[in-house]
């Protein structure tokens, strides 16, 4: 409970999904009845899920590492357990809370479809750039917010 409120707190205080959901508006348009997957959906009593931006996704999965967010769990640092492939995977400010960040990434590419997009947006582009760069997998939008 208490860290619920502390999230929320912080969150109003310091805005960062403003920026990120002004992005997220702008590219949506591109990305209509597509299949999409969001990693890390976060708290669903604080509504920070991107769902109601992609309102006209085809198929739009929310999922988190945390069991108690009311999403689906995955842990894309693990085996996938998810069958289904999508259009469009979007995994904002996921990236920098994952030590190792190799098998996540071949994670993401697993649960794409053939020639679609990981769409990934963080705020330590410098400290990751060169590994994402070297990585086997097509990025549709890179924005450091």
């Amino acid at each position: 409970m208490l860290l619920n409120l502390i999230r929320v707190i912080v969150h109003i205080l310091l805005p960062t999904r403003r920026p990120l959901n002004r992005f997220l508006k702008s590219i949506s348009p591109d990305y209509e009845n597509l299949d999409i997957l969001e990693i890390g959906s976060g708290d669903v009593s604080i509504n920070q899920s991107a769902e109601h931006i992609f309102k006209n996704a085809k198929l739009f999965v929310q999922t988190d590492v945390n069991k108690s967010y009311g999403h689906k769990y995955l842990d894309i640092t693990n085996e996938i357990q998810i069958k289904e492939k999508f259009d469009l995977v979007l995994c904002t400010n996921v990236l920098e809370h994952i030590f190792d960040v190799t098998p996540a990434i071949k994670n993401l590419n697993y649960l794409l479809k053939e020639k679609h997009y990981i769409c990934h947006i963080f705020g330590l582009e410098k400290l990751f750039g060169i590994l994402l760069s070297n990585c086997n997998f097509k990025t549709l939008h890179k924005q450091t917010i």
